[in-house]
Protein backbone atom coordinates (compact mmCIF):
# COMPACT_ATOMS: atom_id res chain seq x y z
CA UNK A 1 0.00 0.00 0.00
CA UNK A 2 3.10 2.61 1.08
CA UNK A 3 4.62 2.03 -2.64
CA UNK A 4 0.87 2.69 -4.42
CA UNK A 5 1.05 5.52 -2.18
CA UNK A 6 4.38 7.19 -3.09
CA UNK A 7 4.32 5.54 -6.57
CA UNK A 8 0.99 8.04 -6.97
CA UNK A 9 2.45 11.21 -5.64
CA UNK A 10 5.46 10.68 -7.23
CA UNK A 11 3.21 10.41 -10.43
CA UNK A 12 1.42 13.65 -10.07
CA UNK A 13 4.80 15.53 -9.22
CA UNK A 14 6.74 14.07 -12.55
CA UNK A 15 4.27 14.51 -14.41
CA UNK A 16 3.38 18.34 -13.54
CA UNK A 17 7.57 18.80 -13.84
CA UNK A 18 6.86 17.30 -17.92
CA UNK A 19 4.46 19.94 -18.33
CA UNK A 20 6.35 23.14 -16.43
CA UNK A 21 9.93 22.35 -17.59
CA UNK A 22 9.42 21.40 -21.15
CA UNK A 23 8.04 24.88 -21.60
CA UNK A 24 11.22 26.26 -19.97
CA UNK A 25 14.37 24.06 -21.50
CA UNK A 26 13.17 24.39 -25.41
CA UNK A 27 13.79 26.74 -27.58
CA UNK A 28 11.26 28.91 -28.69
CA UNK A 29 12.00 27.54 -32.29
CA UNK A 30 10.59 24.12 -31.31
CA UNK A 31 8.87 24.55 -28.08
CA UNK A 32 5.16 23.72 -29.08
CA UNK A 33 6.66 20.94 -31.07
CA UNK A 34 7.91 19.36 -28.01
CA UNK A 35 4.74 20.32 -25.80
CA UNK A 36 2.88 18.53 -28.22
CA UNK A 37 5.33 15.87 -28.43
CA UNK A 38 5.04 15.55 -24.19
CA UNK A 39 1.21 15.83 -24.75
CA UNK A 40 1.15 12.64 -27.26
CA UNK A 41 3.54 10.46 -24.95
CA UNK A 42 1.60 10.97 -22.09
CA UNK A 43 -1.91 9.85 -24.35
CA UNK A 44 -0.04 6.57 -25.27
CA UNK A 45 1.32 5.98 -21.70
CA UNK A 46 -2.76 6.22 -20.70
CA UNK A 47 -3.33 3.42 -23.96
CA UNK A 48 -1.20 1.08 -22.81
CA UNK A 49 -2.00 1.36 -19.13
CA UNK A 50 -4.30 -1.07 -19.39
CA UNK A 51 -2.29 -3.30 -21.58
CA UNK A 52 0.13 -3.69 -17.89
CA UNK A 53 -2.87 -5.52 -16.37
CA UNK A 54 -2.42 -8.28 -18.87
CA UNK A 55 1.16 -8.93 -17.42
CA UNK A 56 -0.48 -10.14 -14.14
CA UNK A 57 -0.99 -13.32 -16.54
CA UNK A 58 3.03 -13.76 -16.48
CA UNK A 59 3.47 -12.88 -12.57
CA UNK A 60 0.26 -11.78 -10.59
CA UNK A 61 3.07 -8.90 -8.38
CA UNK A 62 4.07 -7.58 -12.34
CA UNK A 63 1.55 -4.86 -12.66
CA UNK A 64 1.96 -3.63 -9.71
CA UNK A 65 5.95 -3.21 -9.70
CA UNK A 66 5.62 -1.52 -13.21
CA UNK A 67 2.51 0.91 -11.70
CA UNK A 68 4.93 1.74 -8.58
CA UNK A 69 8.23 1.82 -10.29
CA UNK A 70 7.80 3.91 -13.47
CA UNK A 71 6.67 7.36 -11.60
CA UNK A 72 9.31 6.65 -9.41
CA UNK A 73 11.65 6.50 -11.86
CA UNK A 74 10.33 9.33 -13.92
CA UNK A 75 10.17 11.37 -10.64
CA UNK A 76 13.70 10.43 -9.86
CA UNK A 77 14.41 11.61 -13.55
CA UNK A 78 13.12 14.73 -12.63
CA UNK A 79 15.71 15.76 -9.96
CA UNK A 80 18.85 16.13 -12.77
CA UNK A 81 16.55 18.44 -14.95
CA UNK A 82 18.49 22.22 -14.60
CA UNK A 83 17.30 24.61 -12.43
CA UNK A 84 15.34 27.48 -14.20
CA UNK A 85 14.46 29.89 -11.63
CA UNK A 86 15.15 33.26 -12.98
CA UNK A 87 16.68 32.30 -16.45
CA UNK A 88 15.39 33.78 -19.23
CA UNK A 89 13.73 30.94 -21.48
CA UNK A 90 16.08 29.82 -24.36
CA UNK A 91 15.65 31.40 -27.71
CA UNK A 92 17.76 29.46 -29.85
CA UNK A 93 19.13 25.94 -29.74
CA UNK A 94 22.53 27.39 -29.24
CA UNK A 95 21.17 29.07 -25.72
CA UNK A 96 20.28 25.32 -25.03
CA UNK A 97 23.63 24.04 -25.84
CA UNK A 98 25.46 26.80 -24.17
CA UNK A 99 23.34 26.70 -21.02
CA UNK A 100 24.09 22.83 -20.94
CA UNK A 101 28.01 23.42 -21.31
CA UNK A 102 28.10 21.66 -24.79
CA UNK A 103 28.51 24.90 -26.92
CA UNK A 104 31.49 27.82 -26.24
CA UNK A 105 30.67 31.29 -27.46
CA UNK A 106 33.37 30.66 -30.77
CA UNK A 107 31.04 27.49 -31.81
CA UNK A 108 28.87 27.64 -34.68
CA UNK A 109 25.52 26.32 -34.38
CA UNK A 110 23.38 25.05 -37.07
CA UNK A 111 19.88 26.61 -37.08
CA UNK A 112 16.98 24.72 -37.35
CA UNK A 113 15.41 26.27 -40.08
CA UNK A 114 16.63 28.88 -43.23
CA UNK A 115 16.35 32.27 -42.80
CA UNK A 116 16.32 32.96 -45.90
CA UNK A 117 13.46 34.66 -48.10
CA UNK A 118 11.27 32.58 -50.60
CA UNK A 119 13.34 34.76 -53.66
CA UNK A 120 16.34 33.49 -52.50
CA UNK A 121 17.49 36.80 -51.24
Amino acid sequence: MAFAVVGKGALAASFNCAYIFTGELLPTVIRQTGMGLGGTMARVGGMVAPLVRMAADVTPVLPLVIYGAAPIVSAVATCFLPETRNAPLPETVKDVERRAGHLEDDDVAVPLSSTKSKDGA
